[in-house]
């Protein structure tokens, strides 16, 4: 990371990074007892690298983060269903071809090609007197030259928009917050799930007792209890398309107390 101030109000910042995941005893080693799963002993380590450029502004009670960034993937691991007719001398996790199995087909864990990806994004905050108001909001574009050629790749599935907004209040021991997280399209096997949002609401109270300090807190979830659902990208089959992301409507009721 390289920091550099422009003055004491505006900053920005460079940043490279470079990860790595290898693969797990499941996706080298599982096999199902009917071999319509299986591992791959071959795989290799999932790899990314990511360039970020980062602004930063603060103007009394304004605060500004706006990022951009480039990030390349190689060898993501994922699933495929292989056809027999196509491949009948594939090995699985145990040894055994895939056409000895006597099936026409398996899901195999393997590599992709490599992909990339761009994307921005923006944070804001503003504190005004018992309170804050902030908003969070990303956009990804990345390409599919993971595809197969069986029009699944990972990019395909995730919305290219969020957004996170809310506002925070809080006196004498009250507080209360509402949060409005909302989801752009979504493309899923062969179906387009159209936009998304939901709204969430806090309240509580603080109070000390003896040395004691104590939170209840009332939280209300998906209040207008919308359906928000995404693409179903792991079994990526035509007959159930999306899964639920979020709950129904629900309220709770939370107390903590620090000793």
């Amino acid at each position: 990371t390289i920091l550099y101030e422009i003055n004491q109000r505006n900053s920005l910042k460079l940043i490279a990074g470079q990860s790595y995941r290898a693969p797990s005893s499941f996706e080298v080693f599982f096999q199902s007892a009917s071999n319509s799963l299986s591992g791959n002993a071959n795989l290799e380590p999932e790899k990314s690298t990511s360039l970020e450029i980062a602004y930063l502004t603060q103007f009394n009670e304004l605060f500004i983060q706006a990022v951009i960034y480039h990030a390349e993937y190689e060898n993501k691991i994922y699933r495929q269903r292989i056809f027999t007719v196509d491949q009948p001398d594939l090995e699985l996790a145990d040894g055994t071809l895939l056409s000895e199995t006597g099936r026409s087909s398996t899901l195999y864990y393997q590599n992709g090609n490599r992909f990339s990806a761009d994307g921005l994004e923006l944070e804001v905050k503003y504190q005004f007197k018992h309170g804050n108001l902030f908003s969070n909001y990303s956009y990804t574009d990345g390409n599919n030259n993971d595809d197969f050629g069986d029009d699944h790749y990972n990019f395909k599935y995730p919305p290219k928009s969020k957004l996170i907004s809310g506002v925070s209040y809080s006196r004498a021991g009250y507080f209360a917050s509402a949060i409005l997280t909302y989801y752009s399209s979504m493309q899923a096997v062969t179906e387009t799930i159209d936009s998304q949002s939901k709204w969430d609401l806090n309240f509580g109270y603080r109070q000390q007792y003896n040395k004691h300090k104590i939170r209840h807190v009332v939280s209300v979830k998906n209040l207008f209890d919308d359906e928000i659902s995404g693409p179903d990208y792991v079994d990526r089959e035509e007959t159930f398309q999306t899964i639920r992301w979020d709950q129904s409507r629900h309220i709770s009721y939370t107390f903590s107390m620090d000793i």
